[in-house]
């Protein structure tokens, strides 16, 4: 019996190892979290998956159409003319490119040549739609307006970048440098999650058991963590919020948040499932040790 009793944890190797436990999760929700904003700031898959979205591309061509009918009715020109040239599969290569770019500035900190739209076959839609008693305007006019209205929709912070964002890029920041090192922060979290892991199977070392107890309560809160962070982006509803700026805008943040919510969400369910499942194990295990006659608690 008192070589039983000596198996057993001592109350500070337990105190020990539950400070342990609140550290291990919150590492593990650290690198978590960090390994999915490395991925919305460097992954050039999920940007290109975004800026070519069924619904993303909708959406702006539902918008620029509609400003199309509204210019057209402004300036006598022919709106269906206008729409053939402005098409889905024109709005899908520029977004293509645009999403390409940006990749290449995160992640190279190469600013190079901001993607612009320009079409040929626009001047000869308004210039052969636009008669000459019915014209209110300059036809070059009109498509630097088309232009412009065009570029605003599929690329909404052009301006701003060009007003602010280059001067930082290109003169304050080391963009490159900094992608560098949030990147690193994942790897980090998951080393110090191992280390502090190890620390914990250490401490209880006398009775390893009960390191199912602990790693089960780390990966469950960690889990019900990052539930918790995604009910509270959709309470704040930063779709709706963006949408009051640029409704163009808050499409692109509502596909990327949905795809980037997909990957949470299979998370949170293997975290949770992981962790209830090392606290059941724990528990049948520790029942078998009792009606075997061990000792228990």
């Amino acid at each position: 019996m008192n070589a039983r009793v000596k198996r057993k944890a001592f109350l500070h190797e337990r105190g020990i190892a539950w400070i342990l436990t609140f550290l291990l999760t919150g590492f593990m929700v650290a690198a978590l979290l960090s390994a999915f904003a490395v991925q919305v700031l460097t992954s050039a898959a999920l940007h290109l998956q975004v800026a070519t979205d069924g619904g993303v591309v909708d959406s702006q061509l539902r918008h620029i159409h509609e400003n199309v009918d509204m210019l057209a009715e402004e300036y006598g020109f022919s709106a269906e003319a206008v729409k053939e040239v402005i098409d889905r599969d024109e709005l899908v290569r520029v977004n293509t490119e645009i999403a390409a770019w940006w990749t290449t500035l995160l992640t190279e900190g190469d600013t190079g040549t901001i993607p612009r739209w320009y079409s040929a076959k626009l001047e000869e839609a308004v210039n052969s739609s636009m008669r000459a008693e019915t014209a209110k305007i300059d036809p070059q006019t009109v498509v630097a307006d088309l232009t412009e209205m065009v570029e605003r929709t599929v690329f909404p912070l052009r301006e701003t970048l060009l007003s602010t964002g280059m001067e930082l890029v290109n003169g304050r920041a080391d963009v490159p440098g900094l992608i560098r090192s949030v990147t690193k922060f994942p790897m980090l979290g998951l080393v110090m999650s191992l280390a502090v892991a190890g620390g914990i199977a250490l401490v209880l070392g006398r009775e390893i058991l009960r390191c199912l107890k602990y790693y089960g309560t780390a990966a469950a809160g960690a889990g019900l963590t990052l539930l918790s962070a995604g009910i509270i982006v959709l309470v704040m509803r930063p779709k709706a919020m963006v949408a009051q700026a640029s409704e163009p805008l808050a499409g692109e943040m509502g596909s990327l948040l949905g795809k980037i919510g997909w990957q949470a969400g299979l998370a949170v369910v293997i975290l949770l499932a992981v962790g209830y499942g090392c606290l059941i194990l724990y528990r049948r295990k520790q029942s078998n040790r009792e009606t075997d006659g061990e000792v228990s608690e």
